[in-house]
């Protein structure tokens, strides 16, 4: 019973994930009820796993990467939005593979504002082509705002999707 509940949460947290990185390349906004949501189901999830979640680290950890958010969001450097979806979707992380996370999100991050840069560039081409609008909005050369939804939950579908199919 309590592994069916823990696919479950598993599978609601990689759906809310995709959500959000949807939200996020499609309007640059991760909606509040997606964040507040995957914290939300956290707690649920945080019961049913009780005995075996070492729960101050998870939450030790997700107020870690949250500090760091925030000297990034004073700095510009992120979003409020990031922030939040961050902070939520590490508490869903296990301890022992947080810095995993961390670091793919990074290298996700830093794939993806290459070819943003390497696109925008080409911004004339792009945009004379029959591209889907949100792909023209994302290399759009006036905006330079980096939807960080997408690198976050290619990251966090990275580390939490092996565990689920073990």
């Amino acid at each position: 019973m309590t592994e069916n509940v823990k696919l479950g949460f598993g599978l609601l947290f990689c759906f809310a994930t995709a959500l959000g990185a949807i939200y996020d390349i499609t309007s640059y906004r991760i909606p509040n009820f997606v964040t507040y949501g995957l914290a939300l189901a956290f707690v649920p999830y945080a019961y049913v796993t009780w005995p075996t979640l070492p729960f101050t680290a998870v939450l030790i950890n997700a107020a870690a990467v949250f500090a760091c958010c925030v000297v990034f969001w004073q700095l510009k450097w992120l979003g409020a939005g990031d922030v939040k979806f961050l902070t939520a979707v590490s508490l869903w992380m296990p301890p022992d593979l947080i810095l995993i996370f961390v670091f793919l999100v990074s290298i996700f991050a830093m794939g993806f504002i290459g070819l943003l840069r390497a696109l925008r560039r080409w911004n004339p081409w792009v945009k004379s082509k029959p591209f889907p609008a949100f792909i023209k909005q994302l290399i759009d050369t006036s905006d330079r705002a980096i939807p960080y939804g997408l690198p976050i939950a290619m990251a966090a579908l990275s580390v939490t999707v092996p565990q689920l199919l073990s």
